[in-house]
């Protein structure tokens, strides 16, 4: 009963807290800063760079995501058939599967912001979304992410290795992703083009599918 009533009462506090915030974001950047600042993570992690502190994040960066070897290919085709704009309706259906819980990324729009622009003004995303393929273009903005880093349990705090990053992108790019995921999935449903036998990355498909395929091979097999 009293576990309860205090989750409640930190609830209740933490909504007044920010409430009376004049900035959406300030307020919870300065509390979280306060508890740890930059300064105290790059001590924790032994701080072993010279330089401030950008400085010393994009060595832990350089670590963490090492350069790939080899260069990049541009990769062109030619599409054999003609592919209709995105329409309204498959956009309100991303969103309605997206989870409004989702972290921002870099720019700090969160899914709330950019449901309210669509449910708003639906013309403006369903127009951009379809500019993107138009133009063949997926926007250099929306592949940059924000770092964060987790430490993994049982690890040493003071060492880079000990923390898993992950990389917060944009909710935008996000959403186009999905977009472009869901045609790519239809047509290639609709053209059949996938081997009956493809159980990965496929959507109604599992690692059970497989085992259970398997099985029936080798049940047939002792026929």
């Amino acid at each position: 009963m009293y576990k309860k009533e205090i989750q409640q009462v930190k609830r209740s506090t933490w909504k007044k807290f920010f409430s009376k915030a004049s900035s959406r974001y300030e307020a919870p950047f300065k509390s979280t800063k306060s508890v740890n600042p930059p300064s105290v993570i790059l001590n924790r992690l032994g701080n072993p760079f010279s330089g401030n502190a950008e400085a010393s994040a994009g060595k832990i960066l350089q670590q963490l995501y090492p350069e790939a070897a080899g260069e990049q290919t541009d990769i062109s085709f030619t599409p054999s058939y003609s592919e209709e704009s995105f329409s309204k309706i498959e956009i309100d259906n991303i969103f309605k599967r997206f989870p409004k819980s989702k972290a921002p990324g870099f720019d700090g729009i969160d899914s709330v912001i950019v449901s309210n622009i669509h449910t708003n003004f639906p013309e403006l995303l369903t127009t951009f979304r379809n500019k993107c393929p138009d133009l063949k273009k997926f926007p250099t903005p929306f592949k940059t992410g924000l770092i964060v880093l987790f430490l993994k349990k049982g690890k040493e705090k003071n060492s880079i290795n000990s923390y898993r990053p992950i990389s917060l992108l944009s909710i935008v790019g996000k959403l186009l992703e999905k977009l472009l995921l869901q045609r790519v999935n239809f047509i290639l449903n609709k053209q059949n083009v996938l081997h009956p036998h493809q159980f990965g990355f496929r959507e109604g498909k599992s690692i059970n599918h497989a085992l259970r395929k398997l099985l029936d091979i080798i049940e047939d097999t002792k026929k």
